[in-house]
């Protein structure tokens, strides 16, 4: 399809919308706000259309692999998930392995961690931990997510006048 033609039939969708708008007089009376909305509708079903009509057009091919790429994606989040299960793999074999004394430190937010301490001496003391006690230590992370989690909040700090932002870079 030339531009030509791509344009020819943005213009014709655009007429089609201001005539189910009750044609130009109600069109004109219409807020911004309402005519960008139809306008956007318009856009996005204008576009869909024409990417069915070219899709319908391509190789037998060259739609399984368009489908191909659809499916699988980018595959940002696959290797998200990778990581995530490996994560989890190995904090589940530190339990089934009872090494407490190997595993990573806990990482408690500062809300969590006075908690977690009071949960300690509890159990120092032979006490059972009360659930507020048992719930801040469970939501607690440790590893390598929780600190790539702290130096992103450390460098990339929403507070431009907290963190370290581009410093680490000048000094990178």
């Amino acid at each position: 399809m030339t531009l030509e033609e791509i344009r020819d039939y943005f213009k014709k969708a655009e007429e089609e919308m201001i005539r189910k708008a009750g044609g130009e007089n109600k069109w004109s009376n219409l807020s911004d706000i309402k005519k960008a909305e139809r306008k956007a509708k318009m856009i996005e079903e204008a576009v869909a259309e024409l990417g069915k009509e070219e899709f319908n057009n391509l190789t037998d091919e060259e739609k399984r692999l368009f489908r191909l790429f659809i499916w699988a994606g980018c595959g940002c989040h696959k290797d998200l998930n990778t990581i995530r299960g490996g994560y989890l793999a190995m904090a589940a074999w530190w339990i089934e392995n009872e090494l407490e004394e190997e595993r990573p430190v806990l990482l408690a937010n500062r809300d969590n961690d006075p908690v977690i301490q009071e949960r300690d001496t509890a159990l120092g003391k032979g006490d059972t931990p009360t659930p507020a006690q048992e719930r801040a230590f469970h939501k607690s992370t440790c590893g390598a997510i929780k600190t790539a989690e702290i130096a992103g909040a450390i460098f990339n700090h929403k507070d431009k006048k907290k963190g370290h932002h581009d410093i680490f870079r000048y000094w990178w």
